[in-house]
């Protein structure tokens, strides 16, 4: 079996590096468990709350007619393959040394960054989205 690029740095340097990806704004390809369909998805972090937790958003492949979301076409963005959707519907929580610790054991799960215009784009979709709550809202920065 080969050896990953990553693997052949210090357990420290990967851990300090996998501390950096995991950042407002990150894209991850991580196998989601808090969906209904169980399956590898793409995935933003879209903020931190005080308590260890995160906030991410998954990314969809087809346009979902009862969502609010944004539309990312694929050709200025490495992340993705083809044009996709941001639902901007729903914040889902995850503990942060949880997803730290999937970063850390494979490194390649963290596929990009959105730019800032796409992140203010997606921010104000969250905003004004009336299917999350003021208090979730609140949590991970996006309203004072």
């Amino acid at each position: 079996m080969t050896a990953k690029l990553g693997d052949l740095f210090p357990k420290e340097d990967r851990d300090e590096h996998a501390e950096r990806l995991l950042a407002k704004g990150a894209v991850l390809r991580l196998y989601s468990t808090d969906i209904n369909n169980r399956k590898i998805k793409r995935l933003i972090i879209i903020g931190f709350a005080d308590q260890g937790e995160l906030g991410k958003i998954y990314i969809n492949s087809n346009p979902q007619s009862d969502h609010s979301q944004i539309q990312l076409g694929a050709s200025s963005r490495d992340y993705l393959e083809h044009d996709s959707y941001v639902d901007c519907s729903r914040i889902y929580e995850d503990d942060r040394n949880v997803l730290l610790e999937m970063i850390k054991a494979d490194l390649s799960c963290c596929i990009g960054q959105v730019s800032s215009a796409d992140m203010e784009r997606i921010e104000s979709s969250l905003k004004a989205a009336r299917t999350i709550p003021l208090k979730q809202k609140r949590r991970f920065g996006l309203i004072k």
